[in-house]
């Protein structure tokens, strides 16, 4: 090996693989340049009643013409008795960020502004319920409603190795309908292809002719060392 005539620094660097990775997330009410953000002008209001018809609305969150939730309105029933609920369905890749159960009902879970949507939270594929009413006869039976006042929905994408998140700020009723503002979701571009732990610990030196690396790294993970003098330059 030649000797080394640069005044020197180590970088150690240890990579992780997984094989569903998470480290992306979201801002409720923030987006950035890379995230895929839409404000229908005018707000998208979806509806029902009983001679309407269900209300149905399908959202591509991030951009890549592929629809990733639906927003539904239902009224079933008459004058007498009826049900009355919105919900938000989901595609095979996407998941809802998951709140309570009231009424037995698996329901999406309202963000305040400014909370982080990320993968330590609960999700739920398939249906997530925004509001729902039984009525009888003058009488209400059973009712919730995450969403009366305006409120963020968490929405989760599988894309390739990485996953995606995105918000959606709505306000729903017992009407029943379904108000969205805004909604904003993290594309491909922006995603992490890989997870990697550096270590901040940098070791400088004199040239010798010589150099001796000691690294403590478990015998399972794969790992690399690095070495570049002062310039920038890959030495090693």
């Amino acid at each position: 090996m030649e000797p080394l005539r640069h005044r020197l620094f180590l970088l150690a660097v240890t990579t992780l693989s997984f094989d569903v990775l998470s480290g992306q997330s979201i801002i409720t009410g923030e987006h950035g340049t890379n995230d895929h953000f839409v404000d229908p002008d005018p707000d998208m209001h979806i509806y029902s009643g009983q001679f309407s018809g269900d209300g149905i609305w399908a959202v591509d969150m991030d951009g890549d013409t592929i629809t990733d939730i639906t927003f539904y309105c239902f009224f079933d029933g008459g004058n007498n008795a009826n049900s009355q609920s919105t919900t938000v369905g989901c595609a095979t890749h996407a998941a809802i960020a998951r709140g309570d159960q009231p009424c037995g009902q698996n329901t999406a879970f309202a963000f305040a502004d400014g909370q982080t949507i990320d993968g330590s939270l609960s999700w739920t594929s398939g249906y997530a319920g925004l509001s729902y009413r039984d009525w009888y006869q003058g009488q209400t039976l059973a009712e919730y409603n995450c969403f009366q006042s305006a409120g963020y929905l968490g929405v989760r994408l599988e894309s390739g190795q990485d996953l995606l998140y995105g918000w959606v700020r709505l306000i729903a009723t017992t009407s029943p309908s379904i108000t969205v503002f805004e909604f904003a979701c993290s594309t491909a571009a922006s995603g992490i292809g890989a997870v990697t732990a550096i270590t901040d610990r940098f070791y400088y030196d004199h040239a010798r002719d010589e150099l001796s690396i000691t690294m403590v790294a478990p015998p399972s993970d794969p790992w690399s060392v690095d070495l570049y003098d002062a310039s920038g330059r890959h030495v090693l």
